[in-house]
């Protein structure tokens, strides 16, 4: 029998997946390649997941979801699954924290 994941570990892997996705149409197009057509839909996802889809500013939201993953792009995945992983928990706890404003 599968065990089953729970709403928060579903919730950080798509917003690991988002980090991911994110480097590698920035060094796609560091590269040259427009890569615009491969960006996810899942941010939306991750905030409705986390009860954040009626939040009354949603332009601010984007922006805040899309700025917290920037600071990821550093992250070397291929050395340091462990930084993405804290990294990623650093995120989902800043997007907890605007639920309570």
């Amino acid at each position: 029998m599968k065990n089953r994941i729970d709403l928060k570990e579903s919730v950080l892997i798509l917003i690991e997946d988002n980090v991911v996705n994110l480097k590698l149409i920035s060094t796609l197009e560091d590269l040259g390649i427009d890569a615009s057509l491969y960006n996810l839909n899942s941010p939306s996802v991750v905030l409705e997941l986390l009860e954040l889809e009626f939040f009354e500013n949603r332009d601010y939201l984007y922006k805040k979801y899309f700025d917290l993953l920037e600071q990821g792009k550093s992250i070397d995945f291929i050395t340091s699954k462990v930084e993405l992983r804290l990294f990623v928990l650093n995120v989902y706890d800043e997007l907890l924290n605007l639920n309570n404003m």
